[in-house]
């Protein structure tokens, strides 16, 4: 098998042109009926990856950066959590998301601008199979 032409992202970013990709895991959040303290390291543990991967980026400045996580970064009532705040330290203008799934889990997707970044949940069936486009400002 040959991944010459896959990019993997732990603690690091993918530039091309003006974007900059960061990502991590993320973690349910905090207010999570089930969180324990082995949830809680796991949670510690992705905010400082997804920092490092933000850390590692170029003048944001000038850059349009997207964040990919799988968890969303909500808390149970849809208020923004700490990846959120890192995501506006570092001036990311997108944050695409997942892991939402069934009607259920579609009843907790977060959409649309907060603290100035557009969230997007991309789970497969919430967005019924098909493509999004992911759009952007062009400086």
């Amino acid at each position: 098998m040959n991944l010459d032409s896959i990019t993997f992202i732990q603690n690091t970013s993918f530039n091309h042109k003006n974007i900059q990709v960061f990502g991590s895991r993320g973690w349910i959040d905090k207010t999570n009926d089930d969180f324990t303290e082995k949830d809680l390291k796991i949670f510690e543990r992705e905010i400082h990856r997804l920092e490092l991967s933000l850390k590692s980026g170029e003048r944001f400045e000038e850059k349009y950066n997207i964040v990919l996580l799988h968890y969303p970064p909500f808390d149970n009532r849809g208020n923004p959590n700490e990846f959120v705040d890192l995501m506006v330290k570092y001036n990311v203008q997108t944050c695409i998301y997942g892991h939402l799934h069934s009607e259920e889990g579609h009843r907790s997707v977060v959409e649309g601008n907060i603290s100035g970044i557009d969230f997007i949940c991309s789970s497969a069936d919430y967005i019924n199979f098909d493509p999004i486009e992911i759009k952007r400002c062009v400086k």
